[in-house]
């Protein structure tokens, strides 16, 4: 069944008792997220609860902007800390307590708490609700404690995933540490890797740790972030390659079961769609066909090239990801060579909108990706800008044709492609390589 595959995940964390204070685990030298099956650490404490008035309010203060994290008083700045680091056990460590994952009944408040609830009160916590997903504009304060803040968040979940293998507490900790990634905290990103690298991991775990770094690269394609730190952009760009590549799993046999295999592909197109947001179409400082981007994509466009063959929806996602290749970052990168791969999805695609407009049977949001394929098809047309005429003029008779069947399916009509057909017949790209020079940059199957 599906749910095996997105099957909740959980871990726990530990603290250390030092003197009258609580510190906080390190980020260096933690131990890889690969608890026992069986163990369940429990890290939760009522002595991690900000319990008095005048914390609780230095903590609303501090969130929202209104004292700083750094005084010009080193007291002051010790108090804060302190209290930035209670809470973030306080808010982490309750993932591991077994009462929340059922829902915990409070017969005093007559409500349940369940640990969809502690995920949004973290995501209170760190500006996430309302201000980012509001799309406000953080104070320069809220900036300055977010920063404080996320670091201490970090190593608790760390030390959640590292010690808890309850599949509960290990979704929702990296539920926690995508809502940091999307709250432009790029150090989360580390933590993020760590939990793809373990090839013991759930795919419902997986899942949330491809949607932090997909929103981390949304934000860096539109020009609201950028990466500090160059080389953590190649391992983030790199991983998600590694993913993608993933060889056919034994847990799939030929004869595994239709929603046992859309549970894989569900989850492995979120790497896609995140992989096709990086912009490089060859990773910086890579070598040979590592590094690959534009071919990755182009691979999970075709059928036959990954170790279990593309959805629909993971093809779209491919080319929408390659149509968003900046070839300004690669001045060896040919996106025409990709245009008959593309167009020959397009062609199925389109037929099988036809077949389900016939049947009433939809299974896609045919407007919404139809929209999202236009979309990606203009970005095309802009980064054949940066190629010679000839490359240039191929990619916008193509994105031409294409656009106009696509927008029979916005408007709800019956798509007729004999145009683009025609194109792909009678027209061959002038690339015959996706990277020039690159032969070795090749599909397993015929172009």
């Amino acid at each position: 069944m599906m749910r095996k595959l997105l099957r909740s995940g959980s871990v726990a964390l530990g603290l250390v008792v030092c003197g009258a204070g609580l510190l906080l685990p390190e980020l260096e030298a933690q131990a890889p997220f690969q608890p026992a099956p069986n163990q369940k650490a429990y890290l939760g404490s009522l002595d991690h609860q900000l319990k008095s008035p005048a914390e609780t309010s230095r903590l609303k203060d501090l969130r929202d902007g209104k004292r700083l994290v750094i005084d010009l008083n080193s007291k002051e700045t010790d108090e804060n800390k302190a209290v930035l680091a209670k809470a973030a056990m306080w808010y982490i460590y309750r993932l591991t307590d077994t009462k929340f994952h059922q829902g915990f009944y409070d017969e005093k408040t007559k409500s349940t708490t369940t640990m969809s609830d502690l995920v949004r009160e973290f995501q209170e916590k760190i500006c996430l609700l309302p201000e980012i997903r509001g799309k406000r504009a953080l104070k320069s304060e809220q900036v300055d404690y977010l920063k404080v803040f996320s670091k201490d968040c970090v190593a608790c979940l760390r030390e959640v995933l590292a010690k808890n293998s309850v599949p509960i507490v290990r979704v929702n900790a990296a539920r926690m540490l995508a809502g940091l990634a999307e709250a432009n905290q790029e150090e989360a990103l580390d933590s993020l890797l760590d939990i793809l690298k373990n090839p013991n991991e759930i795919d419902a775990v997986n899942l949330w740790a491809l949607r932090g770094l997909k929103d981390w690269f949304e934000q860096v394609q539109a020009g609201k972030l950028n990466f500090k730190d160059e080389k953590r952009e190649q391992r983030c760009i790199l991983a998600l390659q590694q993913f993608v590549s993933r060889p056919r799993p034994a847990s799939l046999p030929a004869d595994a079961p239709a929603d046992e295999i859309a549970g894989y592909q569900y989850v492995r197109r979120e790497a896609i769609r995140a992989l096709g947001l990086t912009r490089y179409p060859l990773v910086p400082g890579t070598k040979g066909t590592e590094g690959l981007t534009a071919l990755w994509l182009l691979r999970a466009l075709k059928k036959g090239e990954l170790g279990l063959d593309p959805s629909i929806t993971e093809q779209a996602e491919a080319v929408i990801g390659l149509c968003q290749m900046e070839t300004k970052l690669s001045k060896d990168f040919q996106p025409d060579y990709a245009v008959p791969a593309m167009g020959a999805f397009l062609l199925e695609y389109i037929k099988l909108y036809n077949d389900q407009r016939v049947s009433k049977l939809t299974t896609l949001p045919w407007k919404l990706y139809s929209a999202r394929l236009i979309i990606a098809l203009d970005q095309l047309a802009v980064q054949g800008r940066n190629l010679p005429k000839a490359n240039s003029d191929y990619i916008d008779k193509f994105v031409a044709v294409a656009k106009k069947v696509l927008r029979e399916i916005e408007v709800d009509k019956d798509a007729n492609a004999p145009e683009l057909d025609a194109f792909l017949t009678g027209n061959q790209p002038p690339s015959k390589e996706l990277f020039k020079g690159m032969k070795e940059a090749t599909l397993k199957t015929a172009s």
